[in-house]
């Protein structure tokens, strides 16, 4: 599979080191060695394992995946994505893949590597690649401009095409870098392997969290009683099934609370919670502020 754009007016024979496509961008067998991948996931939920750990699949969110990262969709349906397959020259023609930081840069040469630092930071060996939460306005934003990019990419309308494409992803990657400024990014706590056996239900609480959960109707629903579901998941998980299903609430919550100027009631409700006086406690449990406190500080816009 290539992830290049050849040219097929104005530029003969020019490549251009970026590509956008709307299928799975996590599956098995296929190589990535020559690219990044900016993954914009739109819908679904589910269970991935990322660099050999297992982490929940959120949507909306962005992943930033590098030429040596592993992402692979370990149970749940197909996820809605589009993907910006790119190499690190498109950005800058000086770019490798993998390439470190030299003294030799120029302050543009800095410059560019900074939009590239989701991609190549990885603290260690075997760390999780960059995940972002959003709110849902900024995830059609996103996904207005990786549309944009491929319609150019595509139809190639004029001479400025190569220019226009790089300016789409340049602005995209500071969008990124902006969610990251702003508190985005989604904790390295990965799941222990004992998780796996918890997939479907994960996948349930992920994708139902807005919803009014019981335990008694997930027992019922996954074919169990109360006590033995619990045990069994917090065995797996280290949590209960609704500190577990608070702390995604919180997440978005707190993603919300940053990223847009919904009133707080409303978020309240988007996150499947219905009683101000215990949704405002589990925030400060969560965040160590309150949602108003919270705002103040983190909000950005």
């Amino acid at each position: 599979m290539t992830f290049v754009t050849e040219a097929h007016a104005f530029y003969p024979e020019y490549r251009h080191m970026t590509a956008v496509r709307d299928d799975n961008p996590f599956e098995a067998g296929t190589v990535y060695a020559q690219t990044y991948r900016l993954v914009l996931v739109s819908g679904g939920s589910g269970l991935m394992r990322m660099n050999g750990k297992l982490y929940p699949l959120l949507a909306p969110s962005i992943i930033c995946l590098n030429e040596q990262d592993e992402a692979l969709l370990v149970s749940g349906g197909e996820p809605r994505t589009l993907t910006v397959y790119f190499h690190p020259a498109a950005i800058n023609k000086q770019f490798q893949l993998g390439m470190p930081e030299s003294p030799d840069m120029s302050l543009t040469d800095f410059q560019d590597l900074w939009c590239l630092d989701p991609f190549r930071d990885r603290t260690e060996a075997g760390a999780a690649p960059c995940r972002i939460g959003m709110d849902v306005d900024t995830a059609r934003f996103a996904g207005k401009l990786i549309e944009e990019m491929r319609v150019n990419l595509i139809r190639q309308p004029d001479a400025q095409w190569p220019c226009r494409s790089r300016s789409l992803l340049m602005e995209l990657l500071f969008l990124v870098r902006r969610l990251l400024a702003s508190g985005g990014e989604q904790p390295d706590a990965a799941l222990p392997e004992e998780a796996t056996g918890l997939a479907p239900m994960l996948a349930y609480l992920h994708a139902h969290y807005r919803a009014k959960v019981k335990l008694e109707e997930l027992a019922q629903r996954f074919h169990t009683n109360r006590t033995t579901l619990n045990e069994r998941f917090k065995a797996s998980t280290g949590r209960s099934v609704m500190a577990y299903l608070n702390d995604i609430r919180m997440q978005n919550a707190g993603m919300m609370l940053r990223n847009t100027r919904l009133p707080v009631e409303e978020i309240m409700f988007a996150v499947g919670m219905r009683d101000h006086a215990h949704f405002a406690r589990t925030f400060r449990k969560h965040a160590g502020y309150s949602p108003s406190e919270y705002r103040s500080r983190f909000c950005t816009m």
